[in-house]
């Protein structure tokens, strides 16, 4: 049931239809599902807990979003006038936008100060281990 929830949440919000409630959702479910399982711990699973917790505040539903095309039609439909009464603006606060920056400039700084070492400068570990391994490495693949 809440693998469900989480995955129509996410359509709902990819999509924007009922994007405030469905971003509360999404975080809820998310971050239940994150807590619930350590062992599958990431990194960017945190930002997307972050991003969602933050999404659930602002309005990032305003644009290019099913909630706008229908707020449209309802204003379309009920005004006699589109000069005297114009459609709903699209534009969201600056703030909002600033707080994105910030959430997703944070993590990437501090990976790249973290990656500044020997393994990751000079001898491209772990990506060697991750990318170049051996065919012994992988028995399934080639074997």
């Amino acid at each position: 049931l809440m693998l469900r929830l989480n995955r129509l949440s996410a359509v709902c919000v990819c999509v924007g239809l009922c994007t405030r409630s469905a971003t509360v959702v999404l975080f809820a479910t998310f971050t239940y599902l994150f807590i619930l399982c350590e062992s599958n711990h990431n990194n960017h699973y945190i930002l997307i807990c972050h991003v969602t917790a933050l999404a659930s505040l602002t309005e990032w539903g305003q644009y290019a979003s099913l909630d706008h095309l229908i707020s449209v039609y309802r204003h379309r439909r009920n005004s006699a006038s589109m000069l005297l009464n114009p459609p709903p603006q699209i534009t969201i606060g600056y703030w909002q936008l600033l707080i994105f920056q910030f959430i997703f400039s944070v993590p990437y700084f501090y990976g790249a100060i973290a990656k500044l070492n020997e393994d990751w400068l000079l001898h491209a570990q772990p990506l060697k281990l991750w990318f170049g391994g051996s065919k012994q490495s992988y028995p399934a693949v080639h074997g």
